[in-house]
């Protein structure tokens, strides 16, 4: 479970979270709902996995990454 990792490793995997969501966000500005076809799970449950790391993470390692994938997560479309 993420909040159990050691804080080394949360760093990691919230700064690969940012980076992700931060393509996805560019992705989807520049080709639109086209991108969500190369989810298997679509746009409703990405935006959601997303939305909720985004909580975990705030939650369990707080400051300015976590505070930078919430905002470029709360760009999303719903």
């Amino acid at each position: 479970m993420l909040p159990k990792k050691a804080p080394t490793s949360l760093l990691v995997s919230l700064a690969d979270k940012v980076d992700n969501a931060e393509a996805i966000l560019n992705d989807y500005r520049n080709i639109g709902d086209d991108l969500w076809d190369r989810f298997t799970s679509g746009r409703a449950a990405t935006v959601w996995y997303y939305r909720e790391l985004s909580e975990i993470f705030d939650a369990v390692l707080p400051g300015a990454l976590a505070r930078q994938l919430a905002v470029t997560v709360s760009h999303f479309p719903v």
